[in-house]
């Protein structure tokens, strides 16, 4: 293989974005969704929790809902069915032919399946009920990375794009002129501080209301108090040069990887 033949739009792109709740994180699922089905290719969305399909209303895209339904440990049941649902979806997108596009929507949400799973056989609700909470956290770093890089894996497979939005978390930390509030991706344990090492293109998704309209952007320029990040050298000059971030729109991005927006 020859680097100099590898382009994110044919090899597909692994994308992740983080926002608060009403930015534009699915909206911008939505619009890779759109640009990818007129490209007469496939789109299939893991939706956690199930409500987030409503976002996907109208589209010919296949989604599964990601949810517990046997969980309810104030009954004794600690069933933990999610996460085998996801696997088993997973399975699926792997024998079709022609995907363009695969999302998870959120892996926020996901991460209670992941977690339910570990404490289901402790039939535990709390990692700190369990003999052993370190190996909670433990397991589920594994457990979580081994989600991420089964799509990972499907998206080199089919050559489509990849993208798993993340809900914000904040933490406080101290610099030397006092404390702040930095962004992080609402992640348990230590993964939320490495997530974007998995990814081509991590998004902060921002919406500001404006003149009586919202205004939604994603930006990649990292700072002190949010995550960002670019992999592609190329697009890095480009999306870093534009501080206020692009419209938040898959083929606006398209257009900027192709050199055809300013």
């Amino acid at each position: 293989m020859n680097a100099k033949d590898l382009h994110p739009l044919a090899a597909g792109m692994l994308i992740g974005a983080t926002g608060e709740g009403g930015s534009g994180k699915s909206h911008f699922l939505r619009t890779a969704a759109d640009y990818v089905l007129a490209k007469g290719r496939k789109v299939f969305v893991a939706v956690a929790p199930p409500e987030e399909a409503a976002s996907y209303a109208g589209l010919d895209l296949d989604y599964e809902p990601i949810e517990d339904t046997e969980w309810r440990p104030s009954a004794n049941m600690f069933a933990a069915n999610g996460l085998g649902r996801f696997w088993a979806y997973c399975d699926r997108i792997e024998k079709v032919e022609n995907v363009g596009l695969i999302g998870l929507d959120t892996a926020s949400e996901l991460q209670f399946s992941v977690s339910r799973a570990i404490l289901g056989p402790q039939r535990k609700s709390n990692p700190r009920d369990t003999v052993d909470p370190f190996a909670f956290y433990t397991a589920f770093r594994y457990r979580m990375g081994e989600v991420i890089d089964r799509l990972r894996i499907l998206r080199r497979l089919h050559n489509a794009h990849l993208i798993i939005n993340f809900h914000t978390t904040t933490r406080e930390s101290e610099t030397l002129t006092g404390s702040r509030d930095q962004v992080l991706p609402d992640m348990q344990g230590g993964l939320r501080d490495v997530l974007s090492r998995y990814f081509d293109l991590f998004f902060y998704a921002s919406a500001e209301e404006s003149g009586g309209s919202v205004k939604r952007r994603l930006i990649a320029a990292p700072t002190r108090r949010i995550p960002a990040k670019v992999r592609f050298p190329g697009l890095e000059a480009k999306l870093l040069a534009i501080k206020e971030g692009i419209p938040n729109d898959f083929a606006a991005l398209v257009r900027v990887l192709n050199g055809e927006a300013k």
